[in-house]
């Protein structure tokens, strides 16, 4: 129990010199007590039973092998790209899912009210099969058009806001630079 209210009052909980299994268990111990996600980050053949229990698995490829790379969800090569990974992959993921579930809305009212409509007003017409056409043409614009206008944001973008909003939670108020004047 105390183990319990010690992770989770830590914003992160780093496993050195613990046994598998050991790591393992913390990580199970968090999902099971909380509705916090998990993400267990390993480079050798030790990690891999964490990587496992997590709900996400970064696998680095290191000196120990490529045990744990193969047991994980995403790879990686040195930990130097798991920032890039964690913020911008993320806040791209966390984006696309927005946008899916929007869609989702949207097509399924595009297809309900025209499905009502053309048994409505069109069922016994010529133009029935191009009706049908029409809605999944209107269905599917807005799935293409984001998909074309898609990326916002440049990665670099995302990881100076990131590491701005970090540095004016831990500095406090900071006020932005004014302009040198001449």
């Amino acid at each position: 129990m105390l183990l319990f209210k010690l992770a989770t009052s830590c914003s992160v909980v780093l496993c050195c010199r613990v046994a598998p299994l050991q790591k393992a268990g913390i990580v199970d111990l968090i999902k099971s007590r909380t509705d916090d996600l998990t993400l267990a980050i390993g480079d050798g053949a030790n990690d891999v039973s964490m990587i496992q229990m997590a709900d996400v698995g970064v696998g680095i490829c290191g000196q120990e092998g490529r045990q744990a790379v193969m047991a994980s969800d995403f790879a990686m090569a040195q930990f130097q790209f798991l920032k890039k990974l964690l913020l911008v992959h993320g806040h791209w993921n966390y984006q696309r899912v927005g946008y899916l579930v929007l869609y989702n809305f949207y097509r399924n009212a595009v297809f309900v009210l025209m499905l009502f409509w053309t048994i409505y007003h069109l069922a016994s017409s010529p133009t029935y099969w191009m009706t049908i056409f029409l809605i999944i043409i209107v269905a599917l614009l807005p799935r293409f058009s984001c998909k074309a206008f898609y990326q916002a944001f440049c990665p670099s973008d995302i990881q100076i806001a990131r590491e701005a909003e970090t540095m004016i939670k831990q500095h406090g108020n900071l006020q932005p630079m004014s302009p040198v004047s001449k």
